[in-house]
């Protein structure tokens, strides 16, 4: 996968037990940041290619 450019996996395969409220708000939070980081790259290639 080090050769797959633009490839985010947000997953929760590590956790020891299953998902519930702790284990999925932890899960939550870098899904959130992972969206934005995505959509900031996003807007900036639509910037670009409108100017």
């Amino acid at each position: 996968m080090h050769d797959v450019e633009n490839l985010y996996i947000v997953e929760n395969s590590t956790f020891p037990t299953s998902g519930w409220a702790n284990p999925t708000l932890t899960l939550v939070a870098p899904a959130l940041r992972t969206n934005g980081q995505i959509s900031a790259e996003l807007n900036k290639e639509r910037v670009a290619h409108a100017s």
